[in-house]
């Protein structure tokens, strides 16, 4: 395959995939990868439902070519041939691709607990790479599926140029052929794609090896909607009659072309297309989400480019309408008549922020090394920017890590650090604040309880003593090892160093010699981690009373 550079529909999917999987709270992960999975759910109904009225059309121009085949039978043809070509691909993703993933766990048993007749997808599990990768690739080659994949596209994008180019007559101009031939070109193009760091790298594993499952299913199933979107844009352009014999015979509605999933606060992109392209042609009136244009204003070539208006998606996330109305006054039969073309077409708004985690904490904390998670659904690793704080280093693709960092006070007199990213290249960035805090004292315990304080002379002497953090998730980050401490029986005291229980000695002077309501006291204790060797953490003392 030729090598090029990332296409402006490759760019688009970066962006429209542009979310971190890793997850400043739990909450922020399931509202993100929810809402994605939404986002899927909707544009493949949307998808069946384009793909219906594909049918149903396809079989009124069948019908046509019955009954005029000079007019219609070649057109009726080529139409069919490319739909042909487009179920295909629709059923090879639905078949070989979509359903052994969906088969291989249970996307609806949201609480784990077998039963699988919940009726929300639970999109919180579809968050790991593995399905993809195992089903695409076999280490540095592509499985028969991957292989599959792209040459039904192949077959796709080909074939369709192929029959558009033997097609003589009946898409008017010629420039409109040409406008659909490079809408497929750009929209199934499996060619070579240079990343960020200028590596060549095959189509396949730019876009879907490592991405999160939930993106490449939604990436799959907003190729089977192209597929379906292209067929209805032939099906305008054929039906492309004069203004009135479409309105009066219904055969052709506007439609959104490129409208599909967006940041919020992103301005919209994409074309509202009409079936018949002609330059002279211009609404005299377009309204758009309720506010009037003048039809010069905004269109060309029978076409609104939603770019060139700035309209505002907003800044809350979920599905949204695009409602267009184009109104033609004719002065027809002596009287002023107005036809009417409308179109109410549904998008996606995702959140824009970053979600950035730390996997075991949450929080950063002063003195350590803090691991954070930041990685990119759909845009390259190579592609990522930090661009503060100065102290969060790269160590691994995805894995970043925040030493040394003190953090700013706030009004509240809190310590905090802005972790800012961006995408190189693109002018989305993020702000994510984090709290800095000091690592708190450990809590010493009997056999990891800290509650008890009273127990038998023999549960005391063959207890081990442990130390920990208060808050789980730094003491799942930071386990400690106990490296010394003193015990005391009474007045008398003695160290015990390079483990965390009692030797023989203690234990045998323990079960003799301490007496009921006898108090044991553990002090000095010292503990290390084996994430930071140099670091001694000191616990406060603990003490234990005998009850026999």
């Amino acid at each position: 395959m030729a090598s090029g550079k990332e296409t402006p529909r490759q760019k688009m999917i970066n962006l429209m995939y542009l979310v971190f999987i890793a997850m400043l709270a739990l909450n922020m992960s399931k509202e993100v990868l929810t809402t994605f999975g939404e986002i899927d759910a909707k544009v493949g109904k949307s998808t069946v439902n384009i793909k219906a009225k594909n049918g149903s059309d396809l079989d009124d121009l069948r019908k046509d070519a019955e009954n005029d085949a000079a007019n219609w039978a070649e057109a009726y043809g080529m139409v069919d041939e490319i739909s042909s070509l487009a179920n295909a691909l629709d059923t090879y993703i639905n078949n070989e691709v979509k359903f052994p993933i969906t088969m291989k766990e249970d996307k609806y048993d949201q609480n784990r607990d077998g039963n699988t007749k919940d009726l929300i997808p639970d999109y919180e599990v579809m968050d790991n790479a593995k399905e993809y990768d195992e089903l695409f690739f076999d280490g540095d080659k592509f499985t028969s599926v991957g292989d599959s994949l792209v040459m039904y596209i192949d077959r796709f994008r080909e074939g369709s140029i192929v029959a558009l180019d033997s097609l003589k007559e009946g898409i008017q101009p010629e420039s409109v052929k040409d406008e659909i031939k490079a809408l497929i070109t750009e929209k199934f193009s499996t060619n070579d794609v240079i990343d960020g760091k200028g590596i060549e790298k095959a189509w396949l594993q730019y876009n879907f090896e490592h991405f999160p499952q939930i993106a490449s299913t939604t990436k799959l199933t907003l190729m089977q909607e192209n597929a379906q979107n292209v067929i209805a844009r032939l099906i305008a352009a054929i039906r492309g009659e004069t203004l009135t014999e479409i309105t009066k015979a219904n055969k052709q509605t506007a439609f959104a072309q490129g409208v599909d999933v967006f940041f919020t606060n992103q301005k919209l992109e994409g074309k509202v297309v009409l079936g018949k392209y002609d330059d002279n042609l211009f609404a005299n009136r377009v309204t758009i989400n309720g506010k009037e244009y003048e039809g010069p204003d905004v269109m060309e070539g029978g076409q609104v480019n939603l770019e060139k208006i700035g309209i505002n998606v907003g800044g809350t996330p979920g599905e949204k309408s695009l409602k267009v109305k184009f109104e033609f006054d004719r002065f027809e039969n002596k009287r002023d008549t107005t036809y009417v073309v409308e179109m109410d077409h549904k998008y996606a708004v995702v959140p824009s922020r970053a979600n950035i985690s730390n996997p075991d904490m949450y929080v950063v904390y002063k003195d350590l090394e803090n691991i954070l998670n930041i990685s990119m659904a759909g845009v390259a690793d190579s592609r990522l920017q930090i661009l503060n704080p100065k102290t969060l280093k790269k160590k691994s693709d995805g894995v970043y890590v925040m030493k040394g960092e003190k953090g700013k006070k706030n009004k509240s007199g809190d310590n905090i650090v802005d972790i800012v990213v961006g995408v190189k290249g693109e002018g989305v960035t993020s702000r994510v604040t984090f709290e800095v805090l000091n690592i708190p004292d450990p809590i010493a315990s009997f056999n990891g309880k800290p509650r008890v304080t009273k127990s038998s002379r023999k549960r005391i002497a063959t207890s081990r003593i442990q130390a920990s953090f208060a808050d789980p998730k730094l003491a799942k980050a930071l386990k400690l090892d106990i490296e010394s401490f003193v015990v005391k029986i009474g007045t008398a005291q003695k160290k015990v160093t390079g483990s965390s229980s009692f030797p023989k000695s203690i234990r045998d002077a323990i079960v003799k010699n301490a007496r009921k309501n006898s108090i044991i006291t553990i002090k000095d204790i010292v503990c290390t981690s084996k994430k930071y060797p140099k670091k001694n953490f000191l616990p406060l003392p603990i003490s234990m009373e005998v009850v026999d």
